[in-house]
């Protein structure tokens, strides 16, 4: 079922633009990740996104700061950080956190 839909998010390195969108799911369906794509599957709860998540200065670019999200040794910003915190923010306007 799809919830909605994210703002389009651009790639600053390959120029992409990402339409991301929020569904809920039945069943935990089987990921079969493109290898030249996809370095990994993270699995991580929200709650734990929010405990972890930090603002920082970005290394010169386009964004003065970007959103960085460690959690068991794994990493994640970028685009997914930034698709990431729009969602969270969506969350917390809502009152959960």
């Amino acid at each position: 079922e799809v919830l909605g839909r994210l703002p389009p998010t651009h790639t600053i390195v390959s120029g992409y633009v990402i339409s991301p969108f929020v569904g809920l799911l039945a069943d935990r369906p089987t990921l079969t990740p493109s290898p030249i794509e996809i370095a990994e599957v993270l699995e991580v709860p929200l709650s734990r996104l929010f405990d972890v998540e930090r603002e920082v200065a970005a290394p010169g670019g386009v964004h003065a700061t970007m959103f960085v999200y460690e959690a068991d040794g794994d990493v994640v910003w970028g685009a997914t950080g930034r698709i990431l915190h729009t969602f969270m923010e969506l969350l917390r306007k809502g009152g959960w956190s």
